[in-house]
């Protein structure tokens, strides 16, 4: 290959700044001092061609693109036109000591280059980055060799396309939504589903009822509609416009797998849910599949979880579920809770509430200024640090944090605790905290974590809370607590579950993704002067 060449490439790439269209991008700009890496280890000889031509890895990159549509990614996104016409212009002009055909070698090496290498970094760490969409996201991305992978890919160790199906986030989590993907990609493609249109009383009949019908059929609620039999009696078709048991209880299992009051009635939000069409079912997956890409690739053989969204918490021990409950999460509005991991190392036994100074002035002081008994009436007190007042109440049976408050210490201030307003658990959506996450079950969860310490029976447990006394008590096996937020999911059984977008997530990634541009390098705004100067 003539020296030219590998001037070029050295030229645009090596020891330079990454560009400024790419500054906002961070995948991108991982996929820019990826490519700089890359390069200086092979002294900028081509990856992509020899003097023969393109290398068959070349095209084969080209293929790959669009299958990782299954991955959730936009194949448009990645030029594969712009890709194609590259390569074959070096096929048909091998006039190599030509400058022109020259500069378009070492073009179409950068740009292949550059594109497996954002492909690579868009299957394992995402397309964005929390940090850029302003959401309470502050998990640690994944890590991954790209450049390594990708020389090893351009030998005979690995193929292009098992190497960007290698980067994809392990585990049967993400496997099972990415096979969602592709079922609910093929309702989209065969029209989706009809419009209910309205809200349906029990007992109802006509038209509606059997859009109605429609609509669960088409997702595999409800057997499909069929002809009547002869002699059936009217109603009782499976095309009937009759709201008959059979309906409501498709109706109540649509409600259960996307966290709806389980009434059997086509009420507000069960509507909402159900006139969600199948290309809005495709974006959820889609931006669920980035979010876990977002994610370590192990949480631990021992860790609890709280998916936000669904307001569950689950202990998983072994890989299997050994503890799950209800949550109260954070209000939508002004108190979310965030989303990131820690470990949690302790517990505390009728715990005091050191009320946020937020809370304290927005809540407590207007309290204080309508009754000058509040604080006793609400069982707290003022007590100095440091010679700083501060608020708390007292450990109680009408404590905020209830008899057991369990800690993972983090920058956020959230903990998981008892509450005393436990009628709330009984509400389908539940953010009603001030951030932090309230259990339903928190003497469960004690119980468990504190069984390989023999001191701390169950009834050990409960004396100590009869008392009244504060106590902390460590917790012999410290396990990581990762508090997520999940729309969609699928269930061992290969049953799917939604749900609604809480806190509005969901709408800011689909936008952020479809502003994203085009994936490329900009060869006449790119070092210009200095390629040409390498001619």
């Amino acid at each position: 290959m003539p020296p030219a060449v590998s001037r070029l490439i050295q030229n645009t790439v090596g020891g330079k700044a990454v560009p400024a269209a790419l500054h906002d991008q961070k995948e991108r700009v991982r996929a820019w001092e990826e490519m700089q890496s890359f390069y200086a280890k092979r002294q900028y000889q081509p990856a992509w061609f020899t003097m023969k031509g393109p290398r068959p890895q070349a095209e084969e990159l080209v293929r790959s693109i669009d299958p990782l549509a299954n991955e959730g990614l936009d194949p448009q996104r990645y030029q594969k036109a712009k890709l194609e016409a590259q390569i074959a212009e070096i096929k048909a002009n091998r006039d190599f000591d030509d400058p022109r055909a020259q500069e378009r070698l070492a073009r179409a090496d950068m740009s292949l280059t550059y594109v497996f290498l954002t492909l690579a970094s868009h299957v394992a760490s995402g397309r964005l980055q929390p940090e850029t969409l302003k959401v309470d996201w502050y998990t640690k991305p994944r890590r991954v060799d790209l450049d390594v992978r990708l020389a090893d890919s351009l030998t005979e160790k690995g193929t292009i396309h098992q190497t960007l199906d290698s980067y994809a986030p392990p585990g049967k989590d993400y496997a099972r939504l990415r096979s969602a993907l592709a079922r609910y990609r093929t309702l989209a493609a065969q029209g989706g589903w009809p419009l209910v249109g309205m809200e349906i009383k029990a007992k109802a009949q006509g038209e509606p009822v059997r859009r109605l019908r429609a609509r669960l059929a088409a997702e595999g609620y409800l057997q499909p509609a069929a002809p009547q039999a002869a002699g059936q009696p009217a109603g009782q078709a499976a095309g009937s416009d009759v709201f008959d048991p059979a309906l409501a209880a498709a109706v109540l299992r649509f409600q259960q797998l996307h966290g709806l009051e389980p009434n059997g009635k086509v009420d507000k939000p069960t509507l909402a849910e159900l006139d969600i069409p199948a290309a809005g079912r495709v974006q959820q997956i889609q931006v669920n599949l980035e979010r876990w890409r977002w994610l370590p690739n192990d949480f631990g053989a021992r860790y609890i979880k709280v998916n936000i969204p669904e307001f569950k918490m689950q202990l998983i021990d072994g890989g299997k579920t050994a503890l799950e409950m209800r949550v109260v999460v954070g209000k939508a509005q002004q108190n979310r809770t965030p989303v990131f991991s820690d470990k949690m190392d302790y517990l505390e036994l009728n715990p005091y509430w050191n009320i946020p100074t937020d809370i304290v002035k927005t809540e407590i002081e207007p309290g204080i200024a309508k009754d000058p008994n509040y604080l006793a009436h609400k069982n707290m007190e003022v007590v100095s640090e440091g010679g700083t007042p501060r608020y708390r109440q007292r450990p109680g049976a009408d404590n905020a944090l209830g008899q057991v408050k369990f800690m993972f210490p983090n920058q956020f201030d959230i903990y998981l605790h008892d509450t005393p307003a436990g009628h709330l658990f009984a509400k389908a959506e539940r953010d009603f905290s001030h951030g932090c996450i309230r259990l339903e079950k928190p003497l469960d969860l004690a119980d468990y974590l504190l069984k390989d310490d023999p001191k701390w029976t169950p009834e050990a447990i409960r004396a100590v809370i009869a008392t009244g006394e504060q106590k902390t008590v460590s917790i012999p096996k410290p396990l990581p607590v990762h508090i997520l937020y999940f729309t969609a999911w699928v269930e061992e059984d290969g049953t799917i579950e939604f749900r609604p977008d809480v806190y509005g997530a969901d709408a800011k990634l689909i936008e952020a993704l479809a502003k994203e541009p085009p994936v490329g390098l900009d060869f006449d705004n790119l070092n210009k002067k200095e390629m040409r100067a390498a001619l």
